[in-house]
């Protein structure tokens, strides 16, 4: 059958408009397609999706679900702090370690065994007879052995660790002593007790010979015994009755000055000798025992 040709025309041109279409379908369906296995894979790699397609979805709200996932929990966050802790303490305790030793070993003596890797014993014995020097000087720096009148106290043939010799049966002894003070002290001078304690029959005197003289095996300490104290004069007098408290001295003196330093000493003093057979490390030794004095080339001390 054949149609006119305008017919014709217009039917080829609608058969062509409906397959253009239908190629443009078809390419449409393809690209839909296509952005749905992009996006697929884009799950699985574990990216973040467009907004733009995905219409419907709250993204922020994924985002916060996914830190929260990953985000450790209470347990685990405290087991982390504590290893930090842990890691730091011991990296301090090393570093203070070794400079502790370090100090030790410079510390030793040049030329002699060092001490601070062995332990001292106290070269008093428990038994040992020992002597006890008590002088008293206006000289710090006491050298005045040949001068009787210094040796104020002596005891000979202690025992070193008795407990029950004495007047009172307890291992203490008494020694009263008066003494008249000199211009110098009474002008803001000072006066110290030395104390030496050597084995029985040593002196600590250098001068009587190698064979007598105690040496390094001689224990000494000495105290000042009086203390300078700030004392204040004041015009003060009882508005009642007129008197006042203060003496005729201190009157004289608060019209002259309103303070003045003074020595004072304490009527008593006791004298503790130390009984310790503990072995001590050089450098290791624990307050107020630490002043004990360690003897070269030997592993012994004496306090």
């Amino acid at each position: 059958m054949q149609l006119p040709l305008e017919m014709q025309r217009s039917y080829m041109g609608n058969n062509l408009n409906t397959k253009m279409v239908g190629a443009e379908n078809d390419n449409h369906d393809r690209k839909e397609l296509s952005i749905k296995k992009n996006m697929d894979n884009n799950r699985q790699n574990g990216e973040l999706i467009s907004a733009e397609n995905n219409e419907g979805r709250n993204v922020n709200a994924e985002i916060d679900r996914q830190r929260k996932k990953y985000q450790p929990s209470r347990l685990e966050s405290f087991f982390a702090i504590t290893k930090s802790l842990i890691i730091r303490a011991l990296i301090i305790y090393c570093i203070s370690h070794l400079f502790r030793r370090l100090q030790i070993n410079n510390s030793q003596f040049p030329g002699v065994i060092n001490p601070a890797h062995s332990q001292a014993v106290n070269i008093f014995e428990n038994g040992t007879l020992f002597d006890m020097h008590v002088y008293l000087s206006e000289s710090e720096d006491f050298r005045q052995f040949d001068d009787p009148r210094t040796l104020v106290w002596l005891e000979q043939g202690l025992i070193y660790g008795d407990w029950y010799s004495g007047p009172f049966k307890d291992g203490s002894k008494i020694k009263n002593y008066k003494f008249v003070p000199s211009d110098q002290l009474k002008n803001n001078g000072s006066i110290y007790l030395h104390v030496y304690v050597a084995k029985s029959g040593k002196s600590p005197n250098p001068k009587v010979g190698k064979n007598n003289y105690a040496g390094d095996y001689m224990s000494y300490t000495r105290k000042m015994l009086n203390k300078f104290k700030k004392v204040r004069y004041q015009k003060k007098h009882n508005l009642l009755t007129g008197e006042t408290t203060a003496t005729k001295e201190e009157i004289e003196k608060a019209e002259l000055m309103n303070q003045e330093y003074l020595s004072h000493w304490h009527p008593n003093l006791t004298i503790n000798l130390v009984t310790d057979h503990t072995n001590w490390v050089y450098g290791q030794v624990a307050s107020p025992l630490d002043t004990c004095e360690f003897l070269l080339n030997t592993f012994k001390f004496l306090y």
